[in-house]
Formats: C-alpha cells, sequence, structure tokens
C-alpha cells in the first residue's frame, strides 16, 4: 500500500462559453465566461489513517471568444497524395496579400527512416477545410523549399503560388486591359508578369488569385452591396486594431514634368517671279535680256527644285517709239549662203570684168522671240526638319489632404524621344509636290510631325494617360494605409477580392479585404482567421476629377511672302557690282549723252537667290503648356465606439 496519495485520473475538456457537457458521467453547467481552469470535482479517500488526498480531478478551459465554436477538419495534400493529421506538426498558416504571392508554411514530423525530399520538392500541394458540411479550398500553390530540421526531425514546407508563372500564363488581351504601360512611364519589362506588375500602379485596382488560382481584378473601393456583413459576435476579442496611416506615408500632391520630342517636317514652295524691264527700245542700247537657257542656269544654281517655268519672249518686230524717236526692230534673224556660180562644165561664171558671179544657195531664218526670257515666272521648294520639343508641366494635387496634413508632394519626369533619320527627306533633288499626307500650316509650309517612330507617338499618347493614373493612385493608395485588423473563427470562404462590413457596436466599418492570414492546427483542432481590411480616409469633401492632359500647341506664324521677285540692277559707270543682288545685272558702258539718248549699258549676269529659312521654322521650337488638377480622396466607414 503506498504511503501517500495523488491525482490518479485528470480529464480536461474545452467548452466555449455558452454549452454545457456531461464528463465522466458528472454533468456541470458553465453559468459565466471563465479563463482559467479549475477543479470542478474533488474526491478524496483516506489510503491510511494519518494521509489522504484527492484521487479524481477534472479540470476545464472555456475560450475566450464572443462567437460559438464550429466543427471544421483539414485535407492536406502534397503531389495529389493526402498527408495523414497525425504527420502534421505545429500550425498551419496560409497568406494571401493584395498583388503578392500566397504563401504557405506547414511542418511535417514524418515517420523515422530515410527521408525523400524529393517528394516535396516544387510538387503541388492544396489545403481544403471540410466546415459546415462544404469543402473550401484555402490554398493551392507548390512546394518552393522544404526545409529541414535535423535536431527536431521535422520538415518545414515554404509554399508560394508561382505568382510570376500565373501571371505570365495570362491572356495577353486581359494584360493589355489593365492600367497603361509605356517604356517612357516605367523600364523595358522583362516579361507579361513584369509588365502586369507595372500596369498595376496605374490603377486603384489589385489582380489577385483565389485558391482555386483562378484570376481577380478588383477595385480598391468598397462595394455597395458588401460581400459578407459582421458584427461584434463574429469577431474574436482577443486584440482587434486599428490603424491609422502616419504622415510620413501620406502623398497628397505629385508634379510631373513630361517631355515629347520630335522632328517636324516641312515642304515649302515659294513662287518665284523675274521681270527684265527692257524692251524693243532697249534692246539695242542695253543688249537683250536674258536667253531661256540662262534663266535656267541661274534658277537651278539657287538650289531648290522648280517646276512651271513659264516665260515671255523678246517683243514682236515692227516699229516703237522709243524716247523721241522711232526704231524699226525685228526678233528674226535671216541669214543666206551664197557660192560661186559655174557651167556646166564646172567652170566658175564670171561677169564682164572678170569677177566670179555668185548665187544663193541656202537661206537660213531664225526667230530670236521665244529664245530669250523677257519675264519669266516659276515654282520652287524645298523640304527640312525642325525639332519640336512640348513640355507639360501637370500638378496633381488632393486639397482635402493637404488640408489635413499640409503640403507632401513628390516629382516625377518623363519624356519620349522620337528618333527620324531626315537625310532622304532633306535630300530634294529633284521638284515634287507636297506628300498627301501632308497639311498646310500658318506659314504656308506643308507640314508632319515625325512622331510615329519606334512607336513614339503612341508611347507618348499612353504616357499621357498613364502617368495621371498613376499619380491618383499614388495618392489615393497611400490614404488607403489605414486599416482595422480582426480575427475570427475560421473563414475558407473570405477572399482577397470581398468587401466586409461591419456592424457591431464597438466597431463599425466597410471596406475591401487587404490581407488573410488563416492559422490552422489540425493537431489540436485550433484555428481562425485574422483579417486586414483596408480603408481609405479623408477630412471634407471634394469633387471628382476627370482629368485629360492639354498638350501645348505648336504653330506657326503667318507673315511670310508668297512670291519672291526679282528685277534688273544696273553697276555704275567705273563702278562695282553689289554681292546682294538678285535677278538681272547689267553694266552702264557710257552715259545718257547727245548720241546716247539712253546711254549704253551691257548684261552681265542672271542671279536668282532662294530666300534664306527663318529662324522661326528652322531652329529648335519649344512650347510649354501648365495644368494644375485637383482631386477627391474617398472617406470610407470607419467608427469606434468606447462602451466604457
Amino acid at each position: 500500500m503506498p504511503t501517500d496519495s495523488g491525482v490518479i485520473v485528470s480529464i480536461e475538456q474545452n467548452v466555449v462559453n455558452r454549452d454545457s457537457g456531461v464528463i465522466v458521467s458528472i454533468e456541470q453547467d458553465v453559468q459565466h465566461k471563465q479563463t482559467d481552469g479549475g477543479v470542478i470535482v474533488s474526491i478524496e479517500q483516506n489510503v491510511r489513517a494519518t494521509d489522504g488526498g484527492i484521487i479524481c480531478e477534472i479540470e476545464q478551459s472555456v475560450r475566450d471568444v464572443s462567437a460559438p465554436a464550429r466543427e471544421w477538419d483539414a485535407i492536406l495534400t502534397v503531389g495529389g497524395k493526402e498527408i495523414d493529421h497525425r504527420y502534421i506538426a505545429d500550425q498551419i498558416h496560409v497568406q494571401r496579400r493584395e498583388s503578392d504571392a500566397a504563401l504557405m508554411t506547414v511542418t511535417l514530423q514524418p515517420d523515422a527512416g530515410l527521408q525523400d525530399l524529393t517528394f516535396y520538392q516544387g510538387k503541388l500541394i492544396t489545403l481544403d477545410i471540410i466546415k459546415d458540411g462544404k469543402v473550401s479550398r484555402i490554398y493551392s500553390g507548390k512546394v518552393d523549399i522544404p526545409e529541414v530540421n535535423i535536431i527536431n526531425e521535422r520538415i518545414t514546407l515554404r509554399c508560394t503560388n508561382t505568382r510570376i508563372e500565373l501571371d505570365n500564363a495570362l491572356p495577353a488581351t486581359l494584360v493589355d486591359g489593365i492600367g497603361y504601360y509605356s517604356s517612357a512611364l516605367f523600364s523595358e519589362s522583362d516579361d507579361q508578369a513584369d509588365e502586369l506588375s507595372k500596369r498595376l500602379e496605374t490603377v486603384e485596382a489589385c489582380l489577385d488569385y483565389d485558391p482555386y488560382l483562378k484570376p481577380h481584378y478588383t477595385h480598391w473601393q468598397p462595394k455597395t452591396t458588401p460581400d459578407f456583413t459582421i458584427d461584434d459576435a463574429d469577431i474574436y476579442l482577443r486584440d482587434p486594431k486599428v490603424f491609422v496611416t502616419s504622415r510620413g506615408r501620406i502623398v497628397n500632391r505629385v508634379d510631373i514634368d513630361l517631355d515629347y520630342q520630335y522632328q517636324r517636317l516641312r515642304h515649302r514652295e515659294r513662287n518665284f517671279q523675274f521681270d527684265s524691264e527692257l524692251t524693243a527700245c532697249e534692246y539695242d542700247a542695253w543688249g537683250l535680256p536674258p536667253s531661256v537657257q540662262m534663266l535656267r542656269q541661274a534658277i537651278e544654281g539657287a538650289g531648290w527644285p522648280f517646276t512651271e517655268l513659264q516665260t515671255v519672249g523678246l517683243d514682236p518686230g515692227g516699229s516703237y517709239s522709243c524716247y523721241g524717236s522711232t526704231v524699226y526692230y525685228s526678233p528674226i534673224s535671216r541669214k543666206a549662203e551664197l557660192q560661186e556660180k559655174k557651167d556646166a562644165d564646172n567652170n566658175v561664171v564670171k561677169d564682164s570684168n572678170g569677177n566670179p558671179v555668185y548665187e544663193q544657195v541656202s537661206r537660213e531664218t531664225t526667230n530670236y522671240t521665244d529664245v530669250y526670257g523677257t519675264s519669266a515666272t516659276w515654282k520652287a521648294a524645298t523640304r527640312f526638319s525642325q525639332n519640336i520639343n512640348e513640355r507639360v508641366s501637370l500638378s496633381i494635387q488632393a486639397p482635402q489632404s493637404i488640408a489635413q496634413y499640409g503640403e507632401v508632394k513628390v516629382s516625377e519626369s518623363f519624356g519620349v524621344r522620337s528618333e527620324f533619320d531626315d537625310e532622304d527627306f532633306a535630300n530634294f533633288s529633284s521638284y515634287s509636290p507636297q506628300p498627301s499626307d501632308f497639311t498646310l500650316s500658318a506659314n504656308g509650309d506643308y507640314i508632319k510631325d515625325a512622331d510615329s517612330q519606334n512607336g513614339a507617338r503612341s508611347q507618348w499618347n499612353q504616357l499621357l494617360g498613364g502617368v495621371v493614373h498613376k499619380a491618383l493612385a499614388k495618392i489615393r493608395g497611400s490614404h488607403r494605409d489605414n486599416y482595422v485588423n480582426i480575427q475570427v473563427p475560421l473563414w475558407p470562404e473570405i477572399d482577397l477580392r470581398h468587401t466586409i462590413e461591419a456592424t457591431g457596436g464597438r466597431i463599425k466599418f466597410k471596406g475591401k479585404v487587404r490581407e488573410i492570414n488563416h492559422y490552422i492546427d489540425v493537431v489540436e483542432k485550433e484555428a481562425y482567421t485574422e483579417l486586414e481590411i483596408a480603408l481609405s480616409r479623408s477630412i471634407g469633401s471634394a469633387s471628382p476629377a476627370n482629368i485629360s492632359i492639354t498638350r501645348p500647341t505648336v504653330e506657326d506664324a503667318t507673315n511670310y511672302v508668297t512670291t519672291i521677285k526679282y528685277g534688273t540692277h544696273t553697276i555704275p559707270l567705273n563702278g562695282t557690282q553689289d554681292p546682294n543682288w538678285t535677278g538681272y545685272i547689267l553694266k552702264q558702258l557710257a552715259n545718257v549723252s547727245s548720241l546716247a539718248p539712253i546711254g549704253f549699258k551691257t548684261p552681265v549676269a542672271m542671279v536668282v537667290d532662294t530666300p534664306d529659312i527663318d529662324d522661326a521654322s528652322r531652329n529648335d521650337k519649344e512650347v510649354i503648356t501648365t495644368q494644375t488638377e485637383e482631386i477627391n480622396i474617398r472617406n470610407d466607414l470607419l467608427e469606434i465606439t468606447f462602451n466604457g
């Protein structure tokens, strides 16, 4: 017989705060919530006359929750093989967060013996929950790292849903429809997943995969009708928290500088007119006007390809009243050819004086009217390019936030450059009219902006929309860093795409789920879900803005000469020619005198010079526009009440 006594039977149970049950045929009622365990039945016996002790002790623990416990079970599979619960150690943790990879950590304690780590590596892993007669998947992914603990003889599986692979497998049309992307807004993407990540920076939404790996694109704004409504009884009172964002996380102003550089192609045409001012009265004393050939050579030497050369020739033959006298003139030249006349014997025929007799054998008549050009008209053109730089200075501000926190701004700059080789375009050696896709500008040029090379125009248009929405997402996203953190009984159905509204007395809120953490102990049958609900918060109100960037206007001036005119210049007697003269150049040989009523001159040169390209059309042109826009910040429901 032992000399002392002690506890020989100990039975524990977990009882929720409103249930009771029979344990070892001993009935008990729990009338109130109790967090500690204690002795509810004590039976003593005397083993010796001098000693006594408890031979049966029964303890219980009552969970400190405000919602009833629910029955559930978990099914874990690796590579399609179900893992028995007895091999699962510690706690399974599933973590899912907006626009991030879903993770799971589970620790196994397999049987003793040689371990086959290849069984786990890269294998598909799933976790299903059976609750209320319904099977719900809460995780699908692959084993990323099987981590071995040799001392404790455990293997911890660190798993991921391979988000990058899932993103890369999405249909391209789906990705293209999300947000904005431009290589000017972001660096070149490595793959579709990288591009999607950048596109999501330009939207107030997220793309996430549910536990079945189906993608869902969800706006940050809570749905009008929530997916789930809960109250205080659904929330564990362990440690609910409300986090309010700090000023250091706030952005309420984004200043953006945008540059768009490209070349404007110009096809310039001008009309030209020449008048020698010479008539039949001056032909004899001053010389004839330039020949058409001389005109053509002078025009060609000017450098602009020309067309439509029209000339007016010499005055018609006849008598002219010139400077008080009559002048007879004819543009026709007649030339006859004579040769000695010979008889039948081929002897030269002579006259009575013994001189050879000549006879006319041919007669040539030449009309010089159109050989010379008294006046002329033509059209010439040139082509060149001009560098254009459009600059947009844009400021997007949130006045509600600025009033609350003061101005907290970030600055960004982006640019697009269209690279165009204008060598072929500017190499304009023979005349052709303006291309059909050129338009007439105010200065008379036909123009076209060479801004589509390498997709530059498309990039610019994408950039204009992208920078606005990227700024909106940055500003509004920083104001969404308020959140409620709550714990609830294991909730397999909850997903990142869901909106939750709480209607309890302690806390009221309505927001989108941003993070889900499931904690599951399949051995102890304890599990709960921790939720992070994101809320946008602001003070005051502002009107929502539909922002559209206004590009600066690149305009040409209208003051240009449509027709270039050339006349005549005379070098004075014993004088020199002015190098800036254009037109028909004559040289004075004799001044006016009684013998020369109009003096004597002689033609020297025909000079045609095209006009210089004006600086406004040639030099780099920069145009700037400044724009300020105000946006609103959403104020999601959040009410905290202390009951005292």
